[in-house]
């Protein structure tokens, strides 16, 4: 199946699920047409058309895109004070020593 189809099939789909309007959502439905044909004619797909109809079809509602990045790692709770309490004790070692 070409992107062109895979695409309209999502557009039909959306707008038959009520997830988007066809008045409403003339534009963007429009611009993913266009990089839909962009992704088919181009053969080796380059590094911004998918990403672009990604973002469109998730300003629609259509799909979820994730967060970049990674999740923050959890740390461990500290208090603010014992923070603070060691990083002068390590200083005050340091000036100790010279």
């Amino acid at each position: 199946m070409s992107m062109v189809e895979s695409v309209e099939v999502t557009i039909k789909t959306a707008i038959a699920a009520g997830i988007i309007d066809r008045k409403l959502h003339a534009a963007p439905i429009e611009a993913v047409r266009m990089l839909a044909e962009r992704a088919d004619t181009m053969g080796d797909h380059d590094n911004v058309t998918l990403p672009t109809m990604l973002k469109y079809l998730g300003a629609m509602g259509i799909v979820d895109i994730p967060k970049r990045g990674r999740p923050p790692k959890e740390r461990p709770e500290t208090d603010d004070a014992g923070r603070m309490d060691g990083m002068r004790g390590r200083l005050y070692g340091k000036l100790k020593a010279v």
